[in-house]
């Protein structure tokens, strides 16, 4: 009995055995715990995907629909309730990028920007989400979120609570353009298609200044707005209407007739004015993101601009002109109302707005950054001292562009277009 108590053989089962139970106990409270937070990431990226979904499909590639998109974002996270609580996102107005790091969970915010897959990764200036108020440009929401989920076997060893969070990345594609270009109420003059008083493309090509609040040489009766419906004085609000339309796709296809008369007016029409800068803004970015830039030649081949714009169909009408084929008069004879001579097509390239309106100027006063145009480039890098006398202050607001070397007898038709196609697309990339 004594050599069999003394025998130790066996005895590392018993131990093995032991160490086996207790073993299972730890790995199942730790597994319980890892579940759990996998569980809860896993509904709270459901719940970040739905708001930055609902937040992007408001953008409307223009400067007014911050809040709507920051209203959406924040109700569809709040509504995605999950077994952790209520995902409640901070609507982050100022749209800071660095908030949330230094916030203590529970917390969660959103960031209206621009996403570039090609950036490097990350959130920031320069890189693949980049934080932006430019409703023009911006095409993504981001919602990001933190909070704490208490630990069970875990706290036995002091973790007794362990962070969960996500963050989910919703971009929007802008609307596509219709293929075709619409009718816009600008009517251009016939000088500079004539040449002692027989028409030719002498002129086509050359950069022209239209629609302006400036008195000065270079920029008076070149262009005005004009009346598509009658003789009358154009209204603002049917100048509105007209842009609005020729900017959604909703083409004129009745314009007037060569040898109508028409109602023109020049110079500053504040209302059309401010329509037209935001939908010009819209269709200029809308060209860069598609990466095709028009290309327009003079009468003798010389290609005079390639770059991007909004390409549009305007009225060319007779016109009182110089000996130099310069404007003299928008008007026809005796001051009576001017007749449509014909149709050309017309690439805007640039605006000029110093004042509130234009919110995101590039220099003192340029909507767009585009280099393309030498004519104008300049000037959106020139200081208030260096700027033409035309340009200075308030009441130098603009549009520049260069037309075609044809006139045609009417408009290209347009084919109509289902709203459905155009639809904007929305999809998750992070």
């Amino acid at each position: 009995m004594r050599g069999l108590m003394r025998n130790q053989r066996g005895q590392i089962i018993i131990f093995v055995a032991l160490s086996l139970v207790f073993l299972v106990v730890v790995a199942g409270t730790f597994g319980s715990d890892v579940s759990r937070l996998v569980s809860d990431k896993g509904e709270l990226q459901a719940s970040l995907d739905a708001a930055a979904l609902a937040g992007a499909g408001k953008l409307g590639f223009d400067n007014t629909v911050s809040p709507t998109v920051r209203d959406f974002t924040v109700s569809m996270a709040t509504k995605s309730t999950n077994r952790s609580g209520t995902v409640t996102l901070n609507r982050n107005d100022a749209n800071d990028p660095n908030a949330f790091a230094g916030a203590t969970p529970p917390y969660g915010d959103l960031l209206i920007g621009i996403w570039d897959p090609a950036k490097p990764k990350g959130v920031g200036a320069g890189l693949r989400f980049e934080p932006s108020l430019d409703g023009t440009r911006a095409n993504a929401v981001a919602c990001r979120y933190k909070r704490q989920v208490r630990a069970s076997f875990l706290s036995l060893w002091g973790l007794v609570n362990m962070q969960v969070g996500a963050m989910a990345i919703a971009t929007a594609n802008p609307p596509e353009l219709p293929p075709t270009e619409c009718v816009i109420p600008v009517a251009l003059s016939q000088c500079p298609f004539k040449t002692n008083n027989v028409f030719t493309s002498n002129g086509c090509g050359v950069a022209i200044k239209f629609i302006t609040s400036s008195g000065n040489s270079d920029s008076t009766n070149t262009a005005g707005w004009v009346n598509l419906t009658g003789t009358g004085n154009p209204q603002p609000q049917d100048l509105v209407n007209e842009i609005q339309n020729a900017a959604a796709g909703g083409c004129n296809n009745n314009p007037p007739a060569v040898g109508t008369p028409v109602g023109v007016i020049g110079g500053q029409v504040d209302l059309a004015f401010k329509e037209m800068e935001k939908d010009f803004r819209t269709h200029f970015n809308a060209s860069v993101a598609t990466g095709q830039p028009y290309t327009l030649k003079d009468s003798t081949g010389h290609t005079v601009y390639t770059g991007y714009g909004w390409e549009t169909w305007v009225p060319v009408v007779d016109s009182q002109c110089n000996a130099d084929g310069t404007t003299k008069q928008l008007a026809g004879t005796g001051g009576s109302a001017p007749k449509v001579v014909g149709w050309t097509q017309f690439v805007m390239t640039q605006a000029w707005d110093p004042t509130g309106t234009n919110t995101s100027k590039i220099g003192q006063g340029c909507v767009v950054n585009n280099s393309a145009d030498g004519a104008t480039w300049p000037y959106c890098s020139m200081s208030q001292q260096q700027l033409p006398q035309s340009l200075k202050g308030g009441n130098g607001r603009a549009f520049w562009g260069i037309y075609s070397c044809t006139i045609s007898p009417q408009p290209a038709v347009i084919t109509p277009t289902p709203r459905s196609a155009l639809a904007t697309k929305l999809r998750l990339v992070q």
